[in-house]
């Protein structure tokens, strides 16, 4: 297989643009109403390299409708440009994470831009945008603009939401090392005054800044989806035509199959219109994916995958940077903090919960498994299944080979089998039988019908390569990999609860918890150990009120040397 042929149509595929879909406004209720989101940051100020970590909340109401299940966050320039992306399962409509930003990124103003795949039908206008103020001071570079025009921030409800909500600690000044005990208490009986929180404790000139979205206007009116909301997880959405005629291919099997620890395979049909929409399991990080089509006479398949982050141009206010000597200062302390940090490899603010499942095949465990260096070595693959005792035979019809599965369910033969080599269907039984059998380890055979969504095969046959090279099989040339984005690191974040010999304490976000519930009015407590570094901070609650409106309220405490 040309592995270098088949990689590079993935950075020479043609991108599907909004144009491609015609799925109509009635397939989903009420599709005149966008979705309302809201993102708080952990703070408003941050050194190169560090991460920005966030909540995200969907506040669609009676004027907005929730029915993504994917966030989608960036950091970006004023101009646009991506500088850190990612995406985030949204629970209950909540979601959590964070992005890194790069250590070489210039000292500037940036945006932490939020929104779903099903916003994308209405514009940038109802994406939402928090700005945040990034610091790198090992370089001289200054990304600073010289719009006169700042950019126009959520209007603080603190005024109404104080009589609401206390904060209160057991003292006022700390010592290195002391407990700091938060108590967050909700001064209501109204169980709907107070909709989401998030709490941080950090430096006090690293106030996070309420973000908004671009425009409150006229809301578009759609006619019919260009971007299909994501209701089940990510989806891949594309579509398939002949590269030649540029006809579209209705009614066609696509194979997508996932290569690796996470192995998995989805098929999917595409409709009358030629396109298709494939729903993704909950994996995390990149995965290798491999798209290609069932095997289509006198047709030259062509797969077009439509971007999954937004393309939609974007150009936000660029005021030019002016810090304060307060916030030079802090930014000194920050940048030593991390250095601290990244010299000890210190995460303490993050564990990563999602843990990878071990390499076990989708399909289960096989019913049966040849292992091809048990016998004397034959010179052609199909003898290793016609000549020993194997459930899969290879049967000829209108002069084309292919497999078949002996099983004991009734009806088994009626539908044909699912086979891959190295997890990756490929339906062409004579490219399969051409691989050398020396480059074969193992053939994994399922000998029941197997279901997967829609689709009915009989039975399972995956071959294994010795070196997981496929063998060197020519993969369909319709076929694209992709080194594709699932959902990113949630980065859940707690305190730190004690002093480690030897290990400095240097954090600069001391707590975050992006989702505080406050049940029947009973106060929350959180225990958050005093820094290291002596430094006036604040506790902040971010959140939202019952009229949708976002709400910051913070207070100062004070870390004094011993």
């Amino acid at each position: 297989m040309n592995i270098k042929n088949i990689v590079s149509l993935s950075f020479l595929l043609m991108l599907v643009t909004p144009a491609y879909f015609s799925l109509s406004a009635q397939t989903f209720p009420d599709l005149q109403k966008p979705e309302k989101l809201i993102t708080f940051t952990d703070r408003g100020f941050y050194i190169s390299g560090e991460k920005i970590r966030f909540s995200v909340f969907n506040i669609s109401t009676k004027k907005y409708q929730a029915i993504s299940n994917v966030a989608y966050l960036e950091l970006v320039s004023p101009n646009g440009t991506i500088i850190s992306k990612g995406k985030f399962q949204i629970n209950k409509q909540k979601a959590n994470g964070c992005l890194t930003i790069p250590s070489n990124l210039p000292t500037g103003n940036y945006y932490l831009k939020n929104y779903t795949r099903y916003l994308q039908n209405f514009g940038t206008n109802y994406y939402f945008f928090v700005p945040v103020t990034i610091i790198n001071p090992y370089l001289s570079a200054i990304a600073s603009g010289t719009d006169t025009l700042a950019f126009r921030k959520s209007i603080n409800t603190k005024k109404n939401i104080s009589q609401f909500l206390s904060i209160k600690t057991n003292k006022q000044k700390f010592s290195p090392g002391d407990i700091i005990n938060i108590s967050i208490a909700k001064n209501t009986d109204d169980a709907n005054a107070i909709q989401q929180i998030s709490v941080s404790v950090i430096p006090q000139f690293t106030t996070p800044n309420l973000g908004n979205v671009l425009s409150s206007g006229i809301t578009k009116k759609l006619n019919k989806l260009s971007f299909i909301p994501e209701t089940r997880g990510i989806t891949i959405t594309g579509i398939l035509r002949d590269s030649i005629s540029k006809k579209r291919l209705p009614e066609t099997r696509i194979n997508l199959s996932i290569v690796g620890p996470d192995n998995d395979y989805i098929p999917a049909k595409t409709n009358k219109n030629g396109e298709f929409n494939i729903s993704l399991p909950d994996n995390y990080g990149y995965h290798d994916i491999f798209v290609s089509t069932e095997n289509i006479n006198h047709q030259h398949p062509q797969i077009l995958i439509e971007n999954d982050f937004s393309h939609l141009p974007v150009h936000l206010p660029n005021p030019p940077l002016h810090l304060s000597g307060n916030q030079k200062e802090t930014g000194l302390k920050m940048a030593k903090n991390y250095q601290i940090r990244k010299a000890y490899n210190k995460n303490l603010l993050c564990t990563n919960s999602n843990v990878l499942n071990d390499s076990i095949p989708f399909y289960g465990k096989p019913s049966f498994v040849l292992a091809l260096d048990q016998y004397v070595e034959l010179p052609s693959l199909e003898e290793y299944f016609n000549e020993l005792p194997s459930i899969v035979k290879i049967r000829t019809k209108n002069n084309k080979k292919y497999f078949k599965i002996l099983g004991p369910q009734p009806g088994m033969a009626n539908f044909k089998p699912l086979v891959m080599v190295d997890n990756v269907a490929i339906d062409n039984p004579d490219k399969i039988l051409a691989a050398s059998p020396s480059e074969i380890a193992r053939i994994e055979v399922v000998n029941r019908l197997y279901v997967k969504g829609n689709y009915s095969f009989g039975g399972v046959i995956n071959i294994i390569s010795k070196h997981h090279d496929f063998a060197a099989i020519d993969l369909p040339k319709s076929g694209i990999f992709m080194n594709y984005l699932f959902f990113s690191d949630t980065c859940n974040c707690r305190p730190e609860m004690h002093f480690k010999n030897n290990i400095p304490d240097a954090q600069n976000t001391l707590y975050w918890k992006p989702s505080l519930i406050i049940k029947n009015n009973t106060p929350v407590t959180i225990n958050v150990i005093a820094p290291e570094t002596p430094d006036n901070y604040i506790i902040v609650l971010q959140g939202v009120n019952s009229r949708g409106k976002p709400f910051l309220i913070k207070k100062t405490i004070e870390v004094t040397k011993n």
